[in-house]
């Protein structure tokens, strides 16, 4: 089951808090991330079933965190 969640990242200027709100459009699942400071955008499954930042205009270490950020909604799931 997916639910909202925050957490905590690093990012170049310290630690910032996440939040994830999982949303339906039709029957594809995604999560709004809000980020300290940084506008909220969107991930979704790929094919292979990994957490993927839709194309936006994100600062760098926003996406180089897509991984980490995988990784959090996953743990969520198995945990809820």
């Amino acid at each position: 089951m997916y639910n909202y969640f925050s957490r905590t990242i690093q990012s170049p200027e310290g630690e910032k808090n996440a939040t994830f709100s999982p949303t339906y459009y039709g029957d594809v699942l995604y999560y709004s991330v809000k980020i300290d400071n940084v506008d909220q955008f969107r991930m979704t499954r790929d094919d292979s079933s990994q957490w993927k930042i839709a194309a936006q205009v994100l600062p760098i270490w926003v996406h180089e965190k897509e991984l980490e950020l995988h990784d959090m909604i996953e743990e969520e799931a198995e945990n809820s």
